[in-house]
């Protein structure tokens, strides 16, 4: 039975929330789905178990009612247009301010936005809401909907004969584990899983940037070490590649891993000569894929286990070694596969500039969202399944609203690497 809006939906063994709501919505709606079934979540089932994404456990039989499409976000602010900007700035909310650079990544963090509002140094609020190095809580909400949870972290004013004003970058919270790294000479984690291994490496920077994993854990990595000089960010990245996970930014700003929602359903489709493109183009980059990928390890200074792993689709010689942090041969199989994985998705990236902010069911542009294209200009000549990972929402040139879509294979986030290409005849 398919999962449909606006229904109830009978629980088979081996369903989680989050899944069922992909497969409804396109994207997640976990806490509408329990907010709409207090009946059966009550506190006796939440403290029977929660998961470590923090939602309640479903169990076969159980009934749900999928509540009917609405607005993507839960937390919301009047609204008089769907594309309305309104900041919330140390939590008293603003309209009118101009806001410009909206992004939104998948394995980047910081997702941020840029504002910009009229400055009156006389003005005691603003004054401190703006002061520089506050680091005050802002959030962007378009059409109402919360779009990034962040912080200040850059002000910049800037006087002219007639008039002042204070340009303002903002990001989520975890983007400062872009440029930050423990306090410690090294971190050595043994037998650990990668969420046990974030909670520790995100436990200084308190509760509120505790990590959250949407899609369950990991298995355990036998061994791995943080050196004193790598960021805290990069060395996460870095384990989550291993094991087939991404790193985003959750509606608080949170650092969130993912997996890549390859069975959600499709929430757009682009057809050249059927859908309006304002633009698109693709990179098909030869230096980023390899005929042959080795892992290799080293143990008390010595060799340890190796393994290769072949891209038959690449018919000239272009070897690559790594070294792996995993001293499991077994594990060491896999860590290749994402590897070989990884190096499509930067071979391979779709880039499209579609009109407006919202695709056609209304929904917010987001990364992780899956759909369809086909667009023979640009190689891809059957209609395809993308997976987006990046989103800038901008004006154009004359102040219409424009989405540039960062778009790869869904295969650049799974094991199971593509038999066949979109460039293919």
């Amino acid at each position: 039975m398919k999962p449909t809006p606006g229904s109830h939906y009978l629980v088979v063994r081996g369903d989680q929330i989050r899944q069922i709501a992909r497969r409804a919505y396109g994207y997640d709606r976990s806490a509408d789905i329990i907010d709409a079934n207090a009946a059966i979540f009550t506190k006796a089932r939440k403290d029977i178990g929660i998961s470590l994404e923090g939602l309640p456990y479903i169990y076969a039989g159980d009934r749900l009612w999928l509540p009917p499409v609405k607005q993507q976000f839960s937390e919301t602010v009047p609204a008089n247009t769907d594309d309305e900007i309104s900041i919330r700035l140390d939590g008293k909310v603003f309209r009118g301010w101009t806001a410009s650079s909206i992004e939104r990544n998948i394995n980047k963090v910081a997702d941020g936005f840029i504002f910009t509002l009229p400055y009156d140094p006389d003005d005691k609020d603003i004054r401190e809401r703006t002061r520089p190095f506050s680091y005050k809580p802002a959030d962007l909400f378009i059409g109402g909907e919360l779009y990034i949870a962040g912080e200040s972290n850059k002000i910049s004013p800037a006087a002219r004969i007639d008039e002042t004003l204070k340009t303002v970058e903002a990001r989520t919270k975890a983007g400062k584990t872009v440029e930050c790294m423990a306090q410690k000479s090294t971190l050595e984690f043994n037998g650990q899983t990668l969420a046990q291994i974030a909670e520790e490496i995100m436990k200084p920077y308190g509760d509120d940037l505790k990590p959250i994993f949407l899609d369950g854990d990991s298995d355990k990595f036998t061994k791995v070490r943080k050196e004193i000089t790598d960021t805290d960010f990069d060395f996460l990245y870095g384990l989550a590649a291993q094991k087939g996970f991404m790193i985003t930014s959750s509606d608080t700003g949170q650092m969130a891993f993912i997996r890549a929602a390859v069975n959600s359903k499709p929430v757009f489709r682009f057809i050249e000569g059927e859908t309006a493109i304002e633009h698109i183009s693709a990179s098909y980059d030869g230096t980023q894929r390899f005929s042959v990928f080795q892992a290799v390890t080293e143990s008390a200074g010595s060799s340890g286990p190796t393994a290769s792993l072949e891209d038959p689709s690449i018919d000239t010689y272009r070897p690559f070694v790594f070294s792996a942090d995993d001293l499991e041969a077994g594990n060491l199989d896999t860590a290749m596969q994402w590897r070989r994985a990884g190096s499509l998705a930067k071979a391979a990236p779709l880039s499209i500039t579609a009109t407006g902010w919202r695709n056609e069911k209304g929904m917010l542009w987001r990364e992780n969202m899956k759909g369809t294209v086909k667009a023979p200009s640009v190689d891809i000549h059957k209609e395809t399944d993308y997976i987006i990972n990046s989103v800038k929402l901008e004006k154009d040139e004359n102040g219409g609203n424009v989405s540039i879509l960062g778009m790869v294979l869904p295969q650049a986030y799974t094991l199971d690497f593509p038999s066949s290409f979109p460039w293919d005849d």
